[in-house]
């Protein structure tokens, strides 16, 4: 990624299992690095409070207590508010009670080439889609009412609320301290940046002849004005049915992948949560996302 022809410091971390940078234009090497260790605290305290894989945190505490009224503080009600506004858009669709789902498809970046002997067998499926749906929580007045046998996923709404809220706190400061600085948070893809001319290499997919695991490049550069730019896709979490690659955006209504969905939608918005929000819509929609992207009057680029 690059901005003009102007000096760009570039600082490289990791995050939320997902390689990520911070791009500063304007600033000094002493304040992009002050800036950075901002950014990648608020990325890390994200992290750690909403990850289902760290059994310190917030949210494994309120997955832990389903089956009861749940206190939660107010940054949780927002998420929760705004996973209901996902919910709400994909017509139920996009819902973060999935979780039972992708523990039976262990989706993820170690199971590459998963055959189906490893595959959920229906009864499996059946059981845990009685265990999913947000219309059966309860959020109202800094408390949860989450069902028994139900837990939450903020997989796919909390890398892209971390990258805005890296933006957030970086302009802050440097508006506190007088200064005109462009920057671009980047969390594995999922995008939040000034208002600055950049340039985004956004991956190219592609077959390789003698392998059914599809290798990823950089296609092209999009004219990108600040915002927010998130990418959905198969790059990296998949099956393999029977040699046919199989992506991991899962039907809260079937259980199953979501069939002809595109190998990649990359959004244009104006925060890297509502981008990540339509990317996922788009991919769920499976072969109608072109028409729904169009129907939304959005910038993206879809590949299949």
């Amino acid at each position: 990624m690059a901005g003009s022809k102007a000096i760009t410091r570039r600082i490289h971390f990791s995050a939320m299992a997902s390689d990520c940078e911070l791009l500063f234009i304007g600033a000094s090497d002493a304040q992009a690095n002050t800036f950075a260790e901002l950014a990648i605290a608020e990325v890390r305290r994200i992290e750690a409070k909403f990850s289902r894989y760290r059994p310190e945190s917030e949210l494994s505490r309120i997955n832990g207590l389903a089956g009861s009224h749940i206190p939660i503080d107010p940054e949780t009600d927002g998420l929760l508010k705004f996973a209901a506004d996902c919910f709400r858009l994909s017509g139920g669709l996009f819902d973060v009670t999935t979780a039972p789902l992708q523990q039976l498809w262990r989706f993820g970046f170690k199971h590459h080439g998963l055959n189906n002997e490893c595959f959920p067998q229906e009864a499996q499926i059946k059981a845990a889609l009685d265990h999913i749906g947000f219309e059966r929580l309860g959020i109202e007045n800094n408390s949860l009412w989450l069902p028994a046998g139900m837990s939450l996923d903020f997989g796919g709404i909390a890398k892209e609320y971390a990258a805005d809220r890296a933006l957030l706190l970086i302009e802050r400061q440097a508006r506190d301290r007088g200064l005109d600085v462009a920057v671009l948070v980047n969390l594995g893809g999922d995008i939040a940046a000034s208002r600055y001319p950049w340039q985004i290499g956004v991956e190219g997919v592609h077959a390789k002849c003698d392998s059914d695991l599809l290798k990823a490049e950089a296609s092209g550069l999009i004219a990108f004005p600040g915002g927010g730019l998130a990418t959905s896709g198969d790059t990296k979490r998949f099956v393999l049915v029977d040699g046919k690659r199989v992506g991991h955006i899962l039907s809260p209504k079937t259980g199953y992948p979501v069939p002809d969905s595109p190998r990649s939608v990359t959004v244009l918005a104006p925060s890297a949560s509502a981008a990540g929000m339509l990317s996922t819509m788009a991919m769920l929609k499976g072969e109608g996302a072109e028409d729904f992207l169009r129907g939304e009057g959005l910038v993206y680029l879809v590949q299949r």
